[in-house]
């Protein structure tokens, strides 16, 4: 039953892009889950973006983690549903060194 209920085992079949946001203190649901989830994506060569913000939990409380994710939320589907370019973090990622940086991505919001 549990292979038949997890959306791991049907990966293969994944059309739409994905994007996935965690808490890293999330104690509802581990970080570890969201982490198996978003490798099976990219090693099914699956379009796929995991958000991790620190010190949060099943929801965000950070006012600036809130107000990152929805300029991430509205960048990401205008670009996969309206054809609007992909904003530099979507493209390009941000690596572990650069977390702590503010961002400007496409609509000048910072992080």
């Amino acid at each position: 039953m549990y292979m038949f209920e997890s959306a791991l085992t049907n990966v293969r079949e994944t059309t739409a892009p994905l994007l996935s946001r965690r808490g890293t203190d999330d104690r509802t649901v581990a970080l570890t889950n969201g982490l198996a989830m978003y490798n099976a994506l990219r090693y099914n060569n699956k379009k796929a973006v995991l958000l991790a913000y620190p010190g949060e939990g099943h929801g965000l409380r950070g006012v600036a983690n809130r107000k990152d994710l929805t300029v991430r939320y509205f960048e990401f589907f205008d670009h996969y549903l309206k054809g609007a370019p992909a904003p530099k973090w979507l493209s390009d990622g941000i690596t572990y060194l650069d977390k702590d940086k503010p961002m400007v991505s496409g609509s000048e919001a910072s992080r």
